[in-house]
């Protein structure tokens, strides 16, 4: 299946636009890369001062070269670029790298230099890496291209790479070198002005060689396409990422909580896990998942074995695999007892299995292969300190035999010199993941764990439901008429109900006597709060009234409210204007009782609505117990953010309490979802405490902030 990209990746002539003969020039090394890795096609090299370069005829211009040209790699000073894509794009060329920097990156010349280069791809018709980028590299026997300046040649493998930092190119090919991580591809993206990893997202999901996707990001330029690819792509192909960048760029005022909870870090980690993207933290930590990905294949379970021949190790393995949330496989009795007939008589057969200083390589080879034969282990962690007597390489040897006739991921933490991991990569290029230190082993087989998982579970559906939009349309027109972005409580409330949210039954008075008549109608006890949408905690600044039991407590509360309003607060929306509503039970003693839970939604400006649930009342910014999902989500999203939540044993129930109406909840979040959606001015919604109850018809929000834009 062609692509457009073909010009760039698989390209079947190239032209090197600047190609020079200095040795310590970018346009050498690249030249010089491309003969030597064994580029399949035609090179041409591209410099109107040379008549030949690299033995190879030298041409003035790319129009005159007088075959086609599939891919021109421009490494031209930064003036010259403009002139090089003209040159280009009349030839018919539809594939660019332009390496050259200087561009956006710069300031503002170099941001309208780099307009007018887009400009013109689209009068072309081709597309562009770059520019400010190293290079591209595809590893294919077919194609042999690696169009990059890195000294440092790929391992071919299955694993592609896209990394937006040029200055990280040449550590991240030697990195995987020295782990012996074999790419498919490796492209860096530069400025992202036409491509972007989006577009190589698509590419790799369709390409047979690449089975891994390891990406090295600074910023999503559309991230909610993003999240439309990957969360496809990630059922096939598992996607690792290191996002830098986690402190929040920028303040922005946040009147609601959950727009005071919702970080960019945060909406980061909460798009990633929403399309089953694993995010490592460090670029080390890339590699340490991506070996455990390249060379495993995944769990069928969470149960670990260890194998040791040192306690202390094992200890530390032990206590990181559990940390991440695998469990210790528990062996079968014959397990144990064919270990006990083998191994010294001082060694522990109850997993972790450490067979003393004593083991050597058949030992090695023998525990392992019974480790992997039990069908209570899932994953088996080989722990190596060498003793004076045994060789490294004698038990990679071993245990590399024994990985190769179990369809089961297998990890070594093998404590040696560096000289034994260069012996290891020269010996035995395809070896099992090696790691330095049981942590790193320990995120390795965590990380294939969630995978399996993500793959596992269904990805649901985005429900639809019946929607008042007249309704909704109405009260925004009324807001923005009154030059207001925050909604009154009850335009808030109205808004809820129009979406189906369960509200705790109201009633909008406007004197004492309403509020009376309300409160009898409601039944006591009551709530009375303040209606307007300008009050933000309304708890602190005398807004609400709470359990009133008595028609004498709800004038006088009333009295006193709408006198603190003419002092204190905000005005309340028309004078003396109230909202009684009834009183919801909650706390953890009733059987009937509702858990207070927080529903809300923040639109950020990059990444637009996003959606929380968590633990609610007036201490949600201080548990901060609270997860994240972008708008719009499913059925499993919901269920999934109601399950993350720290506080989930709440809802289920404890002390003898049954569990919460999850339905109701589930639903609630499915209709605030598509809400947003369908209203993209809404800026922020809090609902806040939502009750959830385990009788459904006891669910019920009693407090709604809602604001737009105007």
């Amino acid at each position: 299946m062609s692509s457009p990209l073909d010009a760039i990746l698989r390209p079947k002539s190239v032209a090197v636009v600047g190609a020079s003969a200095r040795q310590n020039s970018l346009s050498y090394q690249i030249l010089h890369n491309l003969i030597e890795y064994g580029f399949t096609g035609l090179i041409y090299p591209v410099n109107p001062k040379a008549q030949v370069l690299h033995s190879m005829k030298c041409y003035s211009s790319v129009a005159a070269i007088p075959e086609p040209v599939d891919l021109a790699i421009l490494v031209v000073p930064r003036d010259a670029v403009l002139e090089a894509v003209d040159d280009c794009g009349r030839k018919g060329v539809k594939g660019l790298v332009v390496i050259t920097a200087g561009f956006k990156e710069t300031g503002p010349e170099g941001a309208k230099l780099e307009a007018e280069l887009k400009q013109k791809l689209g009068i072309y018709g081709m597309r562009m890496v770059g520019p400010n980028c190293m290079g591209v590299i595809n590893t294919d026997p077919d194609c042999r291209l690696d169009a990059t300046f890195s000294p440092t040649f790929p391992l071919d493998g299955n694993a592609a790479f896209v990394s937006q930092s040029g200055a990280l190119g040449v550590v991240i090919l030697n990195l995987a070198r020295e782990v012996n991580l074999g790419l498919s591809y490796f492209i860096s993206m530069g400025n992202k002005t036409d491509t972007s990893g989006n577009d190589f997202l698509e590419y790799w999901a369709e390409d047979p060689r690449t089975n891994l996707i390891l990406m090295y990001l600074e910023s999503f330029g559309n991230p909610r396409k993003f999240v439309q690819i990957t969360r496809a792509l990630t059922k096939q192909k598992p996607i690792l990422v290191v996002k830098s960048g986690r402190t929040v760029a920028g303040a922005r005022a946040a009147v609601s909580h959950t727009g005071a909870l919702a970080g960019t870090d945060v909406l980061i980690d909460a798009m990633l896990d929403q399309c089953g993207v694993i995010r490592a933290g460090s670029v080390e930590e890339l590699f340490d998942l991506g070996i455990a990905f390249a060379k495993n294949p995944l769990p069928e379970g969470n149960r670990v074995a260890v194998l040791t021949n040192a306690g202390g190790p094992a200890i530390l393995a032990t206590d990181a695999l559990v940390g991440h949330g695998l469990k210790m496989a528990s062996l079968l009795p014959e397990t144990t007892r064919r270990l006990k007939q083998r191994l010294p008589a001082e060694a522990a057969v109850i997993n972790p299995v450490d067979m003393l200083p004593a083991g050597d390589a058949p030992m090695y080879e023998y525990a392992s292969d019974l480790l992997l034969r039990d069908p209570g282990v899932d994953s088996l962690v080989v722990v190596f300190v060498p003793p004076l007597m045994v060789h490294a390489m004698d038990v990679a040897r071993a245990v590399e035999s024994v990985r190769r006739r179990y369809a089961k991921p297998m990890v070594g933490v093998f404590m040696a010199p560096e000289e034994f991991r260069a012996e290891l990569r020269q010996a035995m290029p395809d070896h099992m993941p090696m790691y330095p230190f049981p942590e790193a082993a320990a995120r390795g087989l965590a990380a294939l764990e969630r995978y399996r998982h993500w793959r596992a579970k269904p990805l649901g559906q985005v429900r639809h439901f019946h929607l008042n939009r007249e309704r909704v349309a109405t009260v925004f027109e009324r807001v923005r008429a009154a030059g207001r972005a925050q909604l009154h409580l009850d335009e808030a409330f109205a808004v809820a109900e129009a979406c189906g949210i369960p509200l705790a039954r109201y009633k909008v008075c406007h004197s004492a006597e309403a509020a009376e008549k309300a409160a009898a109608e409601i039944g006591l006890p009551v709530a009375l709060k303040i209606a307007s949408g300008d009050v933000v905690h309304k708890t602190e600044a005398g807004g609400v009234a709470l359990g009133l039991a008595t028609a004498e407590q709800v004038t006088r509360a009333y009295a006193g409210m709408v006198r603190q309003a003419h002092h204190k607060l905000a005005p309340p929306g028309g004078e003396g204007r109230v909202i009684v509503q009834a009183m919801v039970p909650g706390g953890l003693a009733p059987h009937s009782a509702g858990r207070e839970t927080i529903l809300g939604v923040t639109a950020d400006p990059h990444y637009g609505p996003v959606l929380m649930f968590g633990l609610g009342g007036i201490f949600v910014e201080t548990l901060r117990d609270v997860v994240f999902r972008m708008v719009p989500i499913t059925d499993a999203d919901a269920d999934e953010m109601i399950r993350q939540i720290r506080g989930h044993a709440l809802l289920e129930g404890v002390r003898g309490q049954p569990p919460v109406a999850f339905g109701i909840l589930r639903e609630s979040l499915e209709r605030l979802s598509q809400l947003v959606a369908e209203f993209p001015e809404i800026v922020e919604v809090d609902i806040n405490p939502f009750f959830a109850s385990p009788d459904p018809q006891m669910c019920r929000a009693v407090d709604v902030r809602i604001r737009i834009n105007l």
